[in-house]
C-alpha cells in the first residue's frame, strides 16, 4: 500500500497531520460497493436457476397424455427391452431429471473449464480462472489478475490526495464436487497472494509504497453448465487475511505496518466448459 494507506502511527511520518488514521481508509467505501454488487449478482443468478425449475415444471405439466395404445402391452418381442428399460425415478431423483436440460449433461473426469469474472472490472483489474477436473469429483483451479487504478481520497487536513497503484492477483483452489463430477455443489478452499505496487501524493508532499498479502479460507458454491458448454458458478466462504504495507517519502524515510483481519469471500464468474 502507499504510504497514505498504511495504517502506521501518524506521528511516524513527516507530515502527520496529512495523512489519514485508519487502515486502509482509501479502500474502506470502494470495497463496500465492490461487496454490494456481488451480492446483487448472486441473488440474481440464483432467481435465474429457480426460475429454469418452474419452466422445466410447467413443461411438463403442458406435455400431452399418452395415448391409450401406448399403454397396451407390447407384443412378445419387446419383452427383452422392457426388462433392460430404466426404472421409474421419483422425488428428488425425477426433480433433478426435469433440470437436466438447464443444468446439463455430466462431464466427463478430464473437463475444463475457463472462467471470467467481470465484477473485478470495477476495481478495475482482470481476472481470469482455469479449473481440471483431476479426478471425479475433485477440481483444482488457478486464477491470475492485474489491474491498475487511481484512488482519490482527503486526507485528515483536507487535502486532496491521491495514489496511482498497480495490483497483482494470484492464487489455486481445490474444488469438491459432492453430487456430480464437474458441476452442481461445491465444497473446497482458496489461496491467494495480493501484491500492490504505487505512487501518490498528499497535497504536495509525493510518497511510493508497496502492499503485500495472504488469504485463506473455505467457501461453499454451486457450478452450473449448460449442454453447450456455457459455465456460471458462485461461491461463498469466509477468508483470513495477513497484509503488510511500507511507504517511502521524500525524505528517504521508510515506514511500515501490518494488520490481519477477516473478510468475506465472494467469487461469481462466467466461462466455458469442454
Amino acid at each position: 500500500m502507499g504510504k497514505a494507506c498504511t495504517g502506521a502511527d501518524e506521528s511516524d511520518y513527516p507530515y502527520p497531520e496529512r495523512l489519514p488514521s485508519r487502515f486502509p481508509p482509501c479502500y474502506v467505501p470502494f470495497m463496500k460497493q465492490v461487496e454490494t454488487g456481488l451480492l446483487a449478482a448472486s441473488v440474481w443468478l440464483g432467481a435465474s436457476v429457480a426460475w429454469g425449475a418452474s419452466f422445466a415444471n410447467s413443461s411438463d405439466a403442458q406435455r400431452p397424455s399418452p395415448s391409450h395404445a401406448s399403454l397396451e402391452e407390447p407384443p412378445p418381442d419387446d419383452e427383452p427391452a422392457r426388462a433392460g428399460s430404466r426404472p421409474v425415478r421419483t422425488g428428488w431423483a425425477a426433480h433433478t431429471d426435469r433440470l437436466a436440460p438447464f443444468a446439463g449433461p455430466r462431464r466427463n473426469p478430464d473437463s475444463v473449464s475457463f472462467l471470467f469474472s467481470p465484477f473485478y472490472l470495477l476495481l478495475p483489474m482482470v481476472k481470469l480462472t482455469g479449473e481440471l477436473s483431476v479426478v471425479r469429483h475433485l477440481g483444482v483451479a488457478a486464477f491470475g489478475g492485474i489491474g491498475q487504478s487511481t484512488i482519490d481520497f482527503k486526507a485528515s487536513d483536507g487535502a486532496s490526495s491521491t495514489f496511482d497503484a498497480t495490483t497483482y492477483l494470484l492464487g489455486t483452489q481445490v474444488i469438491g464436487y459432492p453430487a456430480r463430477s464437474f458441476d452442481g455443489v461445491e465444497v473446497g478452499a482458496q489461496l491467494q497472494y495480493v501484491y500492490v505496487d504505487g505512487q501518490g501524493k498528499v497535497g504536495e508532499t509525493s510518497f511510493a509504497g508497496t502492499g503485500s498479502g495472504f488469504a485463506l479460507g473455505p467457501f461453499l458454491g454451486y457450478k452450473w453448465i449448460t449442454q453447450v458448454g456455457f459455465t456460471a458458478l458462485v461461491q461463498g466462504g469466509v477468508q483470513f487475511l495477513a497484509v503488510r504495507g511500507t511507504g517511502n517519502g521524500e525524505s528517504g524515510r521508510t515506514d511500515t505496518a501490518s494488520d490481519a483481519l477477516v473478510s468475506p469471500l465472494l467469487n461469481l464468474d462466467f466461462g466455458w466448459s469442454f
